[in-house]
């Protein structure tokens, strides 16, 4: 059994939408394997912010059991089995565009048979083309079950360039 479709929603206003929701998906049940589901959210906004990323699902139970839910991703280190057939998902995010002032925020969370996975990045940048203020902040955490281990990295910093050069920056 198979399904796939859209999903659009639109909340206009006389000047531009102030909500757009694109989401494609897809999904099937295979009943000696498993099933399925994938979903995409494109070229969505909500009030002028970009909205985007990728959502899946699988449960088999034929001979490669296994349990997988994602939304936005995994962590960098991880790697889904084969028999999940996934390919490259995108982060869940939004993106905000005021000029001077763009900040971008990705996330992921993830379970899987033996792991629970969440991470996020937010980029700020304010100032022009050449000069400005950029600053980032992120985190993955990726918590295995057999055999234990756990994985926490965190990254942060700040910079101050004009043109090519970096007057200063700050990272950990």
């Amino acid at each position: 059994i198979l399904i796939v479709g859209g999903l659009f929603i639109n909340l206009p206003t006389k000047e531009k939408a102030l909500v757009k929701i694109n989401v494609y998906f897809d999904g099937g049940i295979d009943f000696d394997e498993g099933m399925w589901f994938n979903a995409s959210l494109v070229n969505s906004e909500l009030v002028k912010i970009q909205l985007f990323g990728d959502i899946a699902f699988r449960l088999n139970w034929g001979k490669n059991k296994g349990f997988l839910l994602s939304a936005g991703g995994f962590h960098p280190t991880f790697k889904p089995d084969a028999a999940f057939n996934l390919g490259t998902m995108a982060r869940l995010g939004m993106k905000i565009d005021y000029g001077v002032v763009k900040m971008t925020f990705e996330s992921y969370f993830a379970i899987t048979s033996n792991t629970v996975q969440l991470g996020a990045q937010v980029d700020l940048k304010i100032g022009w083309d050449n000069v400005g203020l950029y600053g980032y902040f992120g985190f993955d955490c990726l918590f295995q079950f057999k055999p234990f281990r756990f994985i926490f990295d965190v990254r942060m910093g700040v910079e101050a360039r004009w043109g090519r050069w970096t007057l200063f920056s700050i990272s950990l």
